[in-house]
């Protein structure tokens, strides 16, 4: 695991780009251009000087395969040699290191050995080079004008030791075995295209550059390899030189090795302006450098934080988000806390990563630990759980049909759909029923509100409660509405079989209700449905089949991107949910038809026309406008008594919210109550409470009174009027989470 990170230690972004990993030195050239582009000549220069070892000379002699797979074609060997024009200062820096005792002999005086030799010998070892030609680089000749070979290398070692001895041949076993034996520690062998390998280049290790013989390396144009790889060669000779000489290891540092295999892909159709050539033809003035940098593409893998409003939102990549969310890295801080909360947990990153990194699930396991350690703000989640606990209590219903004591399927709506409308229960069971007589029906909350919450002790209590039913029902198969539902059983409940509805109705044919909406429409796929495809082409089928017209989006089926509702990412950051839903509405001009209530219902309230499948499957009037949390709640109760008045023959009993107090409620107010989460149920029972006790405050002038109560862990306030004996209205409400003592003078 890298860094600690369990979800994110494969993301690649921030790795090499192409430019350096074609490049055979792995030079940073995206960072070079940025210093290049802010003016910053001196800083690019010291970059580059650091990496190549000679400037001046690799600046002349490199082919430039880096500019083969750059998608703007910059002008890389131009910028290379505009940062030693301008840099002002070329001398090499002086290092006061104290001078160390190991010896280390480099047979070679080509680029590849006094690469070594330099390297070395600016960490002060002693290092002494054997060139059997009367001066280093021969290999050079004709290249380069003539003495321009010989001022570099006397630049770059300038205020370095090392001795060359020129006219030395090396060229016997015997020879380098005395080498070993006057006292050298270890030996580098460079000597060329065609040159003598001691009978060692068999065996040899491409990666250490070690030999089989202890303490001697080989590499450089021996090992066949350009003048720019020989470089290279000789950078990893010094570093695994170092390993040996310190540790006695020949493995060498696999951070020393260079690295051909990119994982970043070039922008496609990167477009952009066209490199420029100098004016004078051969070489950049500071302007033309400035300019030409300016257009690398900073080539980068960023294809989740693309289309991530929450990674945009934090300015964050995943392993950043995973380090801050991570309770290893010491105490969670307050602000963590919201950047955890945050996250949709739609899974949009891992489903484009090619590698598999996962923000939503270091997420989620960060919530979780949250939970646990009480660090989350309870008033994020209050809602949500304890319209779970409405699902999975007063609201909850298992039957088998009637006149079946076992099932062969269970209707499993969900939670939300039976509060947009007890249609959305009563019309698929209808059909259900007519195709599998014993189909039971069970109306219950997956837990994902729990999941949400990293609440995993109360998301199995509701697990277990599901368990247990689906046994007594005889272990149907379970149909679901909700792609939420899906995936958590899926993940937590793997042992039942399940289905969607919209499977089973390609299996069983088109409803008799079933109407085409008219015009054509943008098919949403909701963000859950990812990672089942059955239950993304069965809804495709089935808008086929009416005849449907509808398009795909261009972040479609596994792609698909989140609404905005998920994490219960609206109570701890309303402005980046409505960010996100934004998103996800602006990728047509096209009405939306989707399969899940709660996108549906996201749109509408942002002004996006948007219905769902199950309207046109069973003929129902799409509405217009979400509903008001005051019917939704209504809804799923009114869902329960009416599938018990048409199906089991029973009329339970009304719920009583607060006694028999009437309270009307503007709709500004409504749409308030909506915005803070805050239900009709809640305001009548504030009012009822504060009437019975005669405990409000009271405006006369203004008619107004004003009461609170806490509820759960909310403080509400309502200010409301008496329009008639026992009938109220709203006037206004609001809510926190300070709690008043009681006042004792």
């Amino acid at each position: 695991m890298a860094d600690g990170l369990a979800y994110t230690e494969n993301c690649v972004q921030g790795g090499s780009p192409p430019c350096t990993c074609r490049c055979p030195l792995n030079f940073d050239i995206k960072g070079f251009l940025a210093k290049l582009k802010a003016g910053n000549f001196k800083s690019a220069y010291k970059d580059y000087r650091n990496k190549v070892v000679f400037p001046a000379i690799v600046s002349n002699i490199c082919e430039a395969p880096c500019r083969e797979v750059c998608p703007a074609f910059e002008e890389i060997l131009l910028l290379e040699r505009a940062a030693m024009d301008y840099a002002e200062d070329l001398s090499p820096e002086r290092f006061n290191l104290p001078k160390r005792d190991s010896r280390v002999a480099v047979i070679g005086a080509g680029l590849s050995g006094l690469a070594c030799a330099l390297r070395l010998a600016t960490k002060r070892y002693s290092v002494t080079v054997y060139e059997r030609a009367g001066e280093p680089c021969g290999s050079l000749a004709g290249l380069l004008p003539d003495g321009f070979v010989d001022e570099e290398i006397g630049r770059q070692f300038a205020n370095l030791e090392y001795t060359l001895l020129t006219g030395t041949e090396i060229v016997s076993r015997d020879a380098l075995d005395a080498l070993l034996k006057e006292g050298y520690e270890a030996v580098y062998i460079a000597t060329g295209k065609d040159g003598e390998d001691f009978g060692l280049l068999s065996g040899w290790d491409p990666l250490s550059l070690a030999t089989t013989r202890e303490g001697v390396f080989l590499g450089g144009r021996l090992a066949r390899g350009g003048h720019i790889e020989a470089i290279a060669q000789g950078l990893t000779a010094a570093v695994s030189i170092e390993t040996w000489i310190k540790i006695h290891s020949m493995a060498g540092v696999e951070a020393s090795r260079y690295i051909s295999e990119c994982k970043i892909k070039p922008p496609e159709n990167a477009g952009g302006s066209a490199s420029a050539p100098p004016a004078n033809g051969y070489s950049y003035t500071k302007e033309e450098a400035v300019l030409e940098a300016g257009r690398c593409l900073n080539c980068d893998c960023t294809v989740c934080y693309d289309t991530c409003e929450f990674m945009k939102e934090t300015g964050l990549m995943p392993r950043m988000i995973e380090i801050n969310a991570s309770s290893e890295r010491g105490p969670i801080q307050r602000n963590s806390n919201r950047l955890i909360a945050s996250c949709t947990l739609c899974g949009h990153c891992e489903a484009v990563c090619e590698f598999d990194a996962s923000v939503e699930k270091a997420m989620r396991a960060a919530k979780k630990t949250l939970f646990e350690t009480g660090g989350f703000a309870p008033a994020w989640h209050d809602f949500y759980m304890r319209d779970m606990e409405d699902a999975m209590g007063e609201s909850f219903l298992s039957k088998t049909a009637p006149g079946h004591e076992k099932a062969g399927y269970v209707f499993f709506p969900g939670c939300q759909a039976p509060k947009d409308s007890p249609e959305y229960v009563l019309a698929p069971y209808r059909y259900m029923l007519s195709h599998h007589a014993d189909t039971a029906l069970m109306l219950a909350c997956c837990g994902t509100p729990a999941m949400y919450a990293g609440d995993y002790g109360a998301m199995n209590k509701v697990h277990e409660e599901i368990r247990s039913h689906i046994r007594e029902l005889g272990d149907p198969v379970v149909v679901v509405l909700c792609a939420a539902c899906a995936r958590i059983f899926r993940e937590f409940l793997p042992e039942l079989e399940c289905v969607s509805l919209y499977e089973y109705i390609c299996e069983n044919g088109l409803p008799a209700g079933a109407v085409s909406p008219a015009e054509g429409w943008a098919l949403f796929d909701p963000c859950a449905s990812r990672k089942f495809p059955g239950m993304q082409s069965a809804v495709r089928d089935l808008l086929g089949a009416m005849g449907t017209e509808f398009c795909e989006l261009p972040e479609n089926r596994k792609r698909a991107l989140c609404c905005g509702q998920g994490g219960h990412v609206y109570a701890a950051n309303p402005g980046l949910s409505k960010k996100i839903t934004a998103t996800a509405f602006r990728q047509s001009d096209l009405p939306y038809m989707t399969y899940c209530t709660n996108c549906r219902n996201l749109f509408l309230s942002n002004g996006k026309r948007s219905q769902t499948v199950l309207d046109a499957l069973f003929g129902l009037d799409a509405p217009q406008a979400p509903a008001h949390l005051s019917e939704r709640d209504q809804n799923r109760r009114a869902a329960k008594r009416l599938v018990l008045r048409e199906f089991w023959g029973c009329e339970p009993p009304e719920a009583d919210d607060a006694g028999n107090i009437s309270v009307h409620f503007p709709n500004n107010v409504l749409k308030k109550m909506d915005a803070l989460l805050i239900s009709a149920a809640e305001v009548k029972n504030v009012i009822a409470s504060a009437e019975e006790a005669g405990d409000y405050f009271e405006i006369a002038e203004k008619g107004l009174r004003t009461a609170g109560k806490r509820i759960g862990i909310i403080t509400i306030w309502v200010e409301y009027m008496e329009a008639d004996a026992g009938v109220f209205e709203a006037a206004n409400v609001y809510s926190h989470r300070i709690d008043f003592l009681p006042f004792e003078p």
